[in-house]
């Protein structure tokens, strides 16, 4: 019903009808996903369609503007490298042969990048060395590069530089979040923060389609994030 008088239901009727599949990229959209899915896993060695093309993924939320934020310091981890390791400790076999990263690549590179004006005394006007973001841009361009679990697992990104060439190019910021974030809910595990707004609602998606394969990754490593039992999905959680 609708008024002050009004009982609220949770969950929300039509945000349950959205978190189910009825909020969906355009159909144009949804085919460019597809194939972009589908040529990676074909490149990198996926002979035929039979072959497992299934994937993590994994939101590591560690991109520097989550270093600057002051809340829930008890539950970041902002070493990329101690989350992959969390990752492969979690699963000494790898459940997969793929994962996804959705990343902002463009903001890590900016501060991981170091310059020839950039200086680790911060009492100089050149810009100051952020190492963390240094740090994370190696830890994650060797993975692309070399792979997980002993280079058996391969890394794929997607975002606003996979849309180059085609329709989205001029809207690629937003359409490229969209991609990420549909790419994101189809995977057969997801592995990411409780403190981190996308990750909850990614979780939200995938609890409501019945895929509750999700982990949220600690300083403690990784933990079930939807249990057996769970009858909602967890919300952000700081404490």
């Amino acid at each position: 019903g609708a008024g002050k008088m009004a009982r609220p239901v949770f969950p929300n009727p039509m945000d349950l009808a959205m978190t189910m599949g009825g909020l969906r990229p355009h159909p144009d959209l949804q085919r460019l996903i597809d194939s972009m899915i589908s040529n990676f896993t074909q490149n990198n060695n996926r002979i035929n369609d039979d072959d497992d093309a299934s994937y993590i993924t994994l939101h590591a939320r560690i991109e520097p503007d989550m270093q600057v934020q002051p809340f829930c310091l008890e539950k970041k981890v902002l070493n990329l490298t101690d989350i992959f390791q969390a990752l492969e400790d979690a699963f000494p076999t790898a459940p997969v042969k793929y994962v996804f990263m959705p990343i902002n690549r463009q903001i890590l590179e900016k501060e991981g990048t170091i310059h020839t004006n950039s200086t680790d005394d911060p009492d100089t006007n050149a810009t100051t060395i952020n190492w963390m973001a240094v740090h994370n841009l190696k830890a994650l361009n060797q993975a692309v590069e070399f792979g997980l679990w002993n280079g058996t697992v391969k890394i794929f990104e997607f975002g606003a530089n996979a849309l180059k060439g085609t329709r989205y190019e001029e809207r690629s910021s937003i359409t490229g979040s969209v991609v990420n974030f549909y790419i994101g809910i189809n995977c057969k595990i997801f592995v990411g923060s409780e403190v981190s707004s996308y990750a909850i609602d990614l979780l939200k998606h995938r609890f409501h389609r019945n895929l509750t394969s999700n982990f949220k990754y600690l300083p403690s490593g990784l933990e079930d994030w939807t249990p057996p039992g769970t009858v909602q999905p967890p919300g952000f959680q700081c404490r």
